[in-house]
């Protein structure tokens, strides 16, 4: 997740591009959720230290580096999510869902978003030097899409990162997709999913969804 820092007294100014009126009459929209949240585990290299990339974590475990290029670790997993009653615990690396190698965030997204709600993924974790296959029920994730455009005097400081990443960043203007970070709703704070943002200067667009509910699904029964 990228980091902002303000000034203590800042100016904020944030409007809804979707607007208070257009948000009430969108749709709502629902994708797969198992819950839980994650980063990319991948060797630690020179190159991914110096790249800073968002959702990455250099930790994937000396024991799995002959077998993997990378995994999904877990790094959070509330009790009602449905990966966890599944038998997933925060610390795993997923490698596969549904017999497919998990090699980035945005791999692992697809795979569960796509999923039906009502449905099961299978998932392949290691754990302590063993592997594991989990059948997990797919829960659904209602949202609604947006967007933000945001002015802030002085300018907000995003992370400087002069290094070639999927993104671009020299200071004042930059671009940054979402490499699939993504928080569970908490009881205190909402979730805002960003697809990307880009920013100029001391302006800032930004497109993502609303997160309204995530809830567990029974097997065998989609709607």
């Amino acid at each position: 997740m990228k980091n902002t820092f303000t000034f203590l007294v800042a100016g904020l100014l944030t409007l809804s591009l979707a607007g208070c009126a257009g948000t009430k009459t969108k749709p709502l929209s629902q994708r797969g959720w198992i819950g839980g949240e994650y980063v990319l585990a991948k060797t630690g290299t020179h190159l991914l230290t110096l790249a800073n990339s968002p959702g990455a974590r250099g930790t994937l475990p000396k024991s799995l580096r002959s077998t993997q290029k990378a995994a999904i670790q877990i790094t959070s997993m509330a009790t009602n999510a449905p990966a966890q009653a599944a038998g997933l615990r925060t610390g795993d690396f997923v490698v596969e869902v549904n017999h497919r190698p998990m090699t980035s965030l945005q791999a692992f997204r697809r795979a569960i978003d796509r999923s039906e709600p009502g449905t099961t993924v299978a998932i392949r974790a290691y754990r302590d030097g063993q592997f594991t296959d989990y059948r997990v029920p797919v829960g659904r994730e209602k949202y609604k899409n947006g967007g933000y455009f945001s002015i802030t005097v002085p300018t907000v400081v995003h992370c400087w990162d002069l290094w070639p990443n999927p993104g671009f960043s020299l200071v004042c203007v930059g671009y940054e997709p979402n490499p699939g970070v993504r928080h569970d709703l908490g009881k205190n704070h909402e979730v805002y999913d960003e697809n990307w943002s880009a920013y100029l200067v001391f302006m800032e667009i930004s497109s993502g969804k609303r997160v309204l509910t995530q809830e567990p699904v029974a097997a065998g029964k989609p709607e």
